[in-house]
């Protein structure tokens, strides 16, 4: 799940390594059958698990999820500033000869 996280972001603005946490745990008004995207997988949603143990790991998982996901945009936001800078220093040479 994708959003702007409270913090600097302007409303409506989505920044590359504000990617939110999803337990994949159902929450007060949620319909039954309501699915949810983990590691490239459409799941159905489950109550909280009353095991710490279990509860633990799901969020160990939830969260190393949610890094990759970031890390992902990340990695695609430094390939377009690579080449906005690249662009603009072709801007720059090309301004100097003309």
């Amino acid at each position: 799940m994708i959003g702007p996280a409270k913090g600097d972001a302007k409303q409506g603005q989505v920044q590359a390594s504000e990617v939110q946490i999803d337990l994949g745990y159902t929450y007060p008004g949620s319909q039954a059958g309501e699915t949810y995207r983990y590691m490239g997988m459409e799941l159905t949603r489950y109550p909280e698990p009353m095991d710490a143990k279990l509860k633990q790991m799901n969020e160990i998982c939830a969260t190393w999820d949610a890094m990759n996901e970031a890390a992902k945009l990340n990695k695609v936001a430094a390939a377009w500033t690579a080449a906005s800078v690249a662009l603009g220093a072709l801007s720059a040479i090309v301004g100097a000869i003309a």
